[in-house]
């Protein structure tokens, strides 16, 4: 079975974000079982109606879209908001095949609950919007990733690279999300307390560099 797969990123730092590199992994191992796969950033879309129009037509030419952003106070990025208020009010009502769409949110919490409510409403606007929704992933932890290929992590990502992998395998089969995946996923990608850790020390770290007194900060 081959398809066309669309990736959209939402968040405002596009390439060098978090979402892209979770969403990057996912599409490539969704190319490496034959699909055409492409990838665009909503960002762009909303400051440009070309890039606009551009991804509304790869998105009506797509069997998949695969929404992937942060989490913004237990919701979607307004940009992203914006972005797919645009897509609704051009897809609501259309006949004929639907494409699926898969969200994957994911938030600095080590905790990856945080990010369900943001996954419900991308499934709102999927049954709003015409698609078929095909399940969603909550990831916990997503600022370990801090930037880099998901292969560079190691050990580290080990569950989250098994869950975007075997969301790939189910999707490019015609399934939803697996329920294997999201268990991983809910994992988190570092333990709560790793997390935390290295959390601390890189804001003790942009302290020192920035002439702050982390102790200042904390006793006012």
């Amino acid at each position: 079975m081959s398809g066309k797969a669309l990736l959209v990123v939402g968040s405002p730092r596009t390439k060098s974000s978090n979402s892209h590199f979770i969403g990057k992994y996912l599409i490539e191992k969704i190319g490496e079982r034959g699909w055409s796969v492409d990838e665009e950033f909503a960002y762009q879309a909303i400051k440009n109606q070309d890039v606009m129009t551009r991804i509304l037509k790869k998105i009506d030419d797509s069997d998949l879209v695969i929404l992937v952003f942060p989490l913004y106070v237990d919701s979607l990025p307004s940009q992203m908001i914006k972005f797919l208020e645009n897509v609704n009010e051009q897809r609501k009502g259309k006949g004929g095949p639907q494409p699926r769409l898969v969200a994957i949110c994911q938030s600095g919490f080590p905790e990856s609950n945080h990010c369900d409510f943001a996954v419900r409403i991308s499934q709102f606007f999927a049954r709003d919007s015409g698609f078929d929704w095909a399940g969603g992933l909550s990831i916990g932890g997503g600022s370990a990733v801090h930037g880099v290929d998901l292969n560079e992590l190691g050990g580290m990502a080990r569950n989250l690279r098994k869950a975007l992998e075997l969301t790939a395998a189910s999707l490019v089969n015609g399934g939803d999300v697996p329920v294997e995946a999201k268990e991983l996923t809910n994992k988190g990608v570092l333990a709560p307390w790793m997390l935390r850790l290295i959390v601390n020390r890189s804001w003790k770290k942009q302290c020192k560099v920035n002439g702050v007194d982390i102790r200042a900060i904390f006793n006012d």
